[in-house]
């Protein structure tokens, strides 16, 4: 769907957020990163069944939540997840996924990997030192 900048920081927006163009539950949504990202993705399903509208920050944007709230989405994607956000989910009837600040900064790095080896044609390698958080 239609995408434009979210979740500011010192200024500067570093996060997209947009209309899902195949609304369908956190929960899936959760599954589909899970299998993407090679992590568990941690799920708090509180806000709409159906998800049309998300946010997404990587890395540590737990400190972004209030600003996913403020706008009305239904999901709030980051990487990592503070103690406060369950209830603050809760309360505010969004969902919220966190997939971990090094699993969501690493398809950064993938697409770095791919436009070195298109552009300069490098051979390239990823190594992925699994983090939970």
């Amino acid at each position: 769907g239609k995408r434009k900048p979210f979740g500011n920081y010192d200024g500067e927006m570093i996060g997209l957020s947009g209309v899902l163009s195949k609304p369908q539950s956190s929960a899936a949504i959760a599954r589909t990163l899970s299998c993407a990202l090679m992590a568990d993705a941690l799920c708090y399903s509180f806000g709409p069944k159906t998800v049309r509208t998300a946010g997404v920050v990587s890395g540590g944007g737990q400190k972004m939540f209030e600003q996913a709230i403020e706008a009305g989405l239904d999901l709030y994607i980051t990487g990592e997840v503070s103690e406060f956000v369950q209830e603050m989910a809760r309360e505010n009837r969004i969902n919220f996924i966190a997939a971990g600040h090094y699993n969501t900064e690493k398809t950064g790095v993938w697409a770095l990997e791919k436009a070195l080896r298109r552009r300069f044609k490098v051979k390239t390698l990823f190594i992925d030192v699994p983090n939970p958080v």
